[in-house]
């Protein structure tokens, strides 16, 4: 993976040529927007306008199966541990996290927890080697990047699957639409693909003006920007929150033009 890949990287000034403050606007679900904006703020400083508005809502939904016999749990997203948290106070299988802000949240609730590398297809290879105690579930919302249930079974690893959480779709905040609509650059990090189609199918997004500095966290990510709505594409190095805060505060210090043009 190629990190911080520059697309037609340009300086944005105002029309006296004076350069112009660059936001960010951070579209996470809660209350992982709100953890990524904090640490936003502790590298930038308070003077760095940032605006925060979901596009999707967690919704926790009572459809955990019957754990009796279950010998692994499988999770994708801190979201799933969540609702796991929620539904059941079981904490004695052991369980697998796709990485490592998912793992840490397993750990939080008392599981013992493999984790991954921060991808699900990695996390499939590690698991077929590893061959844990079966049948595994995996715990999930109901949007998924790759098929896991269904690879794992074809490998020889029965493995089940549970929608436990959903993603509704929401707007952009008035606020967030204001800034968007404004000449002034906006740094837009995007962590997953469908983010990223979500944020560039709103209503509005025909009256944009903001040059976009699109920061993702995989190709697979920036794939969904559509062609020449961002003045930049940045890709994380790593598939972590941590990886996505440098990228973000390096688009952040070039927008604003800190290095100059």
């Amino acid at each position: 993976m190629n990190a911080d890949r520059q697309v037609t990287p340009r300086c944005e000034t105002d029309n006296c040529g004076h350069p112009m403050t660059a936001s960010i606007l951070i579209t996470r679900p809660d209350p992982a927007g709100t953890t990524f904006a904090g640490m936003l703020r502790t590298k930038l400083g308070e003077n760095c306008t940032i605006c925060t508005s979901p596009l999707m809502q967690i919704e926790v939904c009572a459809n955990l199966p019957d754990l009796v016999g279950t010998g692994t749990l499988i999770f994708t997203s801190r979201h799933g541990v969540e609702a796991f948290a929620q539904l059941t106070d079981r904490r004695d299988i052991p369980a697998y996290a796709v990485g490592e802000a998912t793992g840490q949240a397993a750990r939080d609730i008392g599981l013992t927890v493999t984790v991954g590398e921060g991808d699900a297809e990695r996390l499939i290879k590690q698991i077929v080697a590893d061959k844990p105690n079966l049948p595994c579930l995996h715990l999930r919302g109901e949007h998924v990047a790759a098929p896991l249930a269904e690879t794992l079974t074809s490998a020889g690893l029965e493995t089940h699957e549970a929608v436990i959480y959903l993603q509704r779709p929401c707007p952009l905040s008035d606020e967030a639409q204001r800034l968007l609509q404004k000449p002034d650059p906006v740094i837009l990090p995007l962590f997953s693909p469908r983010s990223a189609r979500l944020a560039f199918a709103q209503e509005k997004h025909s009256n944009w003006q903001a040059p976009l500095h699109i920061v993702a966290m995989s190709q697979a990510v920036a794939d969904q920007v559509p062609a020449g709505r961002a003045s930049s594409i940045s890709i994380a190095a790593t598939l972590d929150a941590m990886a996505m805060v440098q990228a973000t505060e390096r688009a952040w210090i070039k927008a604003n033009r800190l290095e100059g043009c």
